[in-house]
C-alpha cells in the first residue's frame, strides 16, 4: 500500500475546491436563467408603468411559483449528476494513490447516484436541500412582488425590487445555493476518502480545517484530532454548512500531519480578531483558560449556547 502525505493530501483539497467551484457556478447560471424568467413573466402583456391588478398578480405569481420549481428541479438533477462524477473521480484519485483496486460494485454509477441522493448531510438529502432553496425563493420573491403590489409601485419598479435591488431575493438564493453545493461536495469526496482509507487498511486519520478567521469553533475544537477508521463514532465532515475540515490519512512511520492548533493560531492573531473570530464572551472565556474544546459539545460537534456556557465562566 502506498501513503498519502500530508502535502499531497492537502494539494488534492485545493484542486477539489476549484471543483466544487465549478459546480457551485452551474448552479448559480441557473438562478440566474430563473432570474430573467422571472422578470419575463412580471413584464408580460402589461406596460411598464402599469399597476398589477390582484387577479394579473395571483395569475402571475402561480407561473413564477411553477417556474421556480421547475428550475430547481433541473439544479438537483444536475446536481446529482455532478456529484456523482465527483465522488468518483475522488474514488479513482484514491485507488491510484493508495494503490488499491476499490472494485466495480462500489464504484459503479449506479452505487454512487444511489448514494449521492441517498445519504444525508447535516441532516437532510440532497432533494431535501434543495426544496428547502427552492421555497425560499418562492417565498421571497412573492413577497418582493406584494409588497410592491401593497405600495402600488409600477410594474417596472416590482421587477427592479425581484431582481436587481441590492437585496433582490436572487442575491440571497445565490449564496444559499453556493453554501448548498460547496457542502454536497465536501460530504461526498469525504465518503470517497473514507472508502479509500477502508479498503486500503489506514486505521487512523486526523481532522485538519483550514486556519483562517472564518474559521467555526466546531472546527476549531475539531482540528488535529485523531480517529479510527473503523471506529463507528468517528467524525466525518463536513460538520456544519460550507465546512472547509478535511481528513488525512495517518501512517505508522508519520510524524504529526496537522501541528498546527487552532490555538496557537488564536494566539498568533491580535485581540481584535480573537474577538472576531470568539465573540466577547468566549474570548473572555479563552483568555481566562478555558480551551476551545470547551465551547463545543464533543458528542455532536454543536457549538453550547453562550447561556449554557455562561455557568463555567469563571468569575
Amino acid at each position: 500500500m502506498a501513503k498519502i502525505t500530508p502535502k499531497k493530501a492537502i494539494a488534492r483539497q485545493i484542486q477539489l475546491r476549484g471543483q466544487y467551484t465549478r459546480i457551485a457556478r452551474g448552479a448559480v447560471a441557473q438562478l440566474y436563467q430563473l432570474r430573467a424568467k422571472v422578470a419575463e413573466e412580471l413584464q408580460a402583456d402589461v406596460q411598464r408603468g402599469a399597476i398589477l391588478s390582484a387577479v394579473k398578480v395571483g395569475a402571475k405569481l402561480k407561473r413564477i411559483d411553477r417556474a421556480i420549481s421547475d428550475q430547481y428541479s433541473a439544479m438537483e438533477r444536475d446536481l446529482v449528476d455532478e456529484l456523482t462524477q465527483l465522488y468518483k473521480a475522488q474514488a479513482d484519485w484514491n485507488s491510484e494513490a493508495l494503490e488499491v483496486d476499490f472494485g466495480s460494485a462500489q464504484t459503479s454509477e449506479d452505487f454512487i447516484r444511489s448514494f449521492v441522493e441517498s445519504d444525508p448531510f447535516d441532516g437532510k438529502l440532497l432533494r431535501e436541500w434543495v426544496s428547502e432553496q427552492s421555497l425560499a425563493t418562492q417565498n421571497a420573491v412573492k413577497r418582493a412582488v406584494r409588497l410592491g403590489v401593497v405600495n402600488g409601485l409600477p410594474v417596472s419598479k416590482i421587477v427592479d425590487a425581484v431582481v436587481s435591488d441590492p437585496v433582490n431575493p436572487f442575491n440571497a438564493s445565490q449564496r444559499n445555493i453556493e453554501i448548498l453545493v460547496r457542502t454536497a461536495a465536501a460530504h461526498v469526496t469525504a465518503n470517497a476518502d473514507m472508502l479509500g482509507f477502508q479498503k486500503a487498511g489506514v486505521e487512523m486519520y486526523q481532522l485538519s480545517a483550514i486556519l483562517d478567521t472564518r474559521t467555526t469553533l466546531t472546527c476549531a475544537s475539531l482540528n488535529g484530532k485523531k480517529f479510527r477508521v473503523n471506529d463507528p463514532k468517528k467524525k466525518v465532515p463536513p460538520f456544519h454548512p460550507g465546512c472547509r475540515t478535511t481528513m488525512i490519512a495517518m501512517f505508522d512511520d508519520d510524524d504529526e500531519p496537522v501541528p498546527v492548533s487552532f490555538n496557537d493560531f488564536l494566539q498568533g492573531l491580535d485581540e481584535e480578531d480573537q474577538i472576531k473570530v470568539l465573540g466577547q464572551t468566549r474570548h473572555r472565556m479563552w483568555k481566562k483558560g478555558m480551551p476551545l474544546d470547551g465551547f463545543v459539545d464533543q458528542d455532536n460537534a454543536h457549538v453550547i449556547p453562550l447561556n449554557q456556557l455562561q455557568v463555567l465562566l469563571p468569575s
